[in-house]
Formats: structure tokens, C-alpha cells, sequence
């Protein structure tokens, strides 16, 4: 069984690489990514399908991979995609060609792709911090690290993050996007984020909320969550918490029960539309 404590390196086709590949129409060298755009290396393509180093594709996979674009194979024989059922159905997903990825569930995205890739809406959230240069930052409800890393990107110092689905943790480990999330400045927590901040005797500069939806993680948008919050931010200390838009075509708001909430908690906070983030001080 493998080890999911750190990145596990496995070449994986995108179907939007296939489709790229196919379209060449010659044969000769070109640039391949077998880690979905994170890199590329020199490739022969030919009728027969491509080889980079010792890696072979055949025609038949990139034609299978082509078939749906979004998806994600690993490649070995049989080609089999990067999705698995347990419970639920989750699925790496590759939202455009050479593009950050996003992971599924149950056929949900967990990170925003029309107009904006998920490793950019990443680090739009965390610019509402403003100030992060040697801040101590946790990161409640991982997904794939991206808001950790662009945390330290941005100057923390370090980042707890706590992640509750073992399965996403896989995702993590197995999606080249997230390597940066497994470096000694990232302490990785696997835990219920309630159970955590129970128990949690730290207190931290800011904090990134990026829950599951209300339907999904009601408990994450409570009164009773936003108090522990409260409890483990120090003062003048930040928490934006992505909200987005559910219900919005019924004309309801989540965020406006959200600022109440915190409000309650002791939090003093606004709602910022081009994140779909409400961002919390506490006073």
C-alpha cells in the first residue's frame, strides 16, 4: 500500500494533453507533461503514440484519454482513470489544458474553474489578508493545499492545515499541483476541524476557512464553529472564509447568515463579492 505522508509521483495523462498530442499530425519531437502542466520534457511523437524517456504512450490511450478531456489517467496499463468510489465518488479533475486541477465529489467541484483557475482563486483568497509576512496561519479543510501553499507563497511562516477525508488526502498526495503542500514549513493534520479546535491550544495570526458546502458541512457554518474560531485566533487576527453562492438563484445569501454568525462569535465582518469570501477581524 502506498504512503500518502508525502507526494507520490506517478506519470498522468490529461485528456486535454492527449487531445494536444493527437492534433500534432507529425511525428518528431515536442514538449509532454506527464504531471498535468506543473513541467514538461522532451518527448518523440509518432504514429504509434509517444515515448518520453522510459514512459510509452500508445495510440490507443491518448485516444482513450481524448474521449474526455477533463478527466485524469494514470499511465500504466489499461490506462485507468484517477477516480475511485469509496462512499463517494471522487475524481481528479483537469479543468483545462496544463491547468492547476481541481478535485470532484460526487460530482462537485471543491474550487471554482469558470473564469478562473483554482490555484489563482486560491491566491486571490489569501491576498484578503493583506499582511502575511511571518504570520502564523492555519488552513481548515485542506482539499488539495492550495491555500496552504499560497499562504507560504506569500510569506507565513508556517501553516497548519486539517483535512478531514482521508480520500482527499490521497488526491493531495497523488496531484502534482500539491507537492509544495508537503514541505517542512506545512504541518499536514488529518481530523475532524471541530475535533481539532476543541482540542487546540495554539493560537494563530490568520485563518483560512474553505469548508465543504452548508448542505454538506452545516456544522462548519455554526455559531458553536465561529466561537472555537474565535477562540484559537489572536487578537486583531483574520479569518476569511469562503462562502460562495449557493442559492443565489432563489435569491438567498449564505454570506448574510455568516456575517451574523460570526458577528455572534465576536468577530467584526464583511462580505467581499469577487472572492465570495467574508472576512472576519477579531476585536
Amino acid at each position: 500500500m502506498r504512503d500518502f505522508s508525502g507526494p507520490v509521483e506517478v506519470p498522468l495523462l490529461s485528456g486535454y494533453e492527449a487531445r494536444y498530442l493527437l492534433s500534432l499530425g507529425r511525428c518528431g519531437e515536442v514538449d509532454v507533461s506527464l504531471d498535468l502542466g506543473v513541467s514538461a520534457s522532451r518527448g518523440l511523437v509518432c504514429e504509434n503514440g509517444v515515448s518520453i524517456d522510459d514512459v510509452k504512450i500508445s495510440r490507443w490511450m491518448l485516444e482513450k484519454a481524448a474521449a474526455r478531456p477533463e478527466d485524469v489517467y494514470v499511465v500504466e496499463e489499461g490506462l485507468p482513470k484517477l477516480a475511485w468510489f469509496e462512499e463517494k465518488v471522487y475524481r481528479l479533475v483537469a479543468p483545462g489544458w496544463r491547468k492547476p486541477t481541481t478535485v470532484e465529489i460526487n460530482g462537485i467541484r471543491m474550487h471554482r474553474t469558470v473564469d478562473v483557475n483554482p490555484m489563482d482563486d486560491a491566491r486571490q483568497k489569501v491576498e484578503l489578508f493583506r499582511e502575511l509576512d511571518g504570520a502564523e496561519a492555519l488552513d481548515i479543510c485542506t482539499g488539495l493545499g492550495y491555500t496552504a501553499i499560497a499562504m507560504l507563497a506569500k510569506g507565513v511562516r508556517r501553516v497548519v492545515t486539517v483535512e478531514k477525508d482521508p480520500n482527499i488526502v490521497k488526491m493531495a498526495a497523488l496531484n502534482p499541483w500539491s507537492r509544495q503542500l508537503f514541505t517542512g514549513k506545512i504541518e499536514r493534520i488529518v481530523n475532524d476541524a471541530v475535533d481539532f479546535l476543541r482540542k487546540c491550544v495554539e493560537e494563530f495570526d490568520v485563518v483560512m476557512h474553505d469548508p465543504p458546502s452548508f448542505r454538506v458541512a452545516g456544522e462548519l457554518y455554526s455559531t458553536e464553529f465561529y466561537k472555537l474560531l474565535y477562540r484559537v485566533v489572536r487578537r486583531g487576527g483574520v479569518v476569511v472564509h469562503y462562502v460562495g453562492q449557493p442559492g443565489v438563484k432563489k435569491g438567498l445569501a449564505l454570506y448574510r447568515g455568516v456575517i451574523e454568525r460570526m458577528r455572534k462569535a465576536g468577530f467584526k465582518a464583511v462580505y467581499i463579492p469577487e472572492t465570495l469570501c467574508v472576512r472576519a477581524v477579531k476585536v
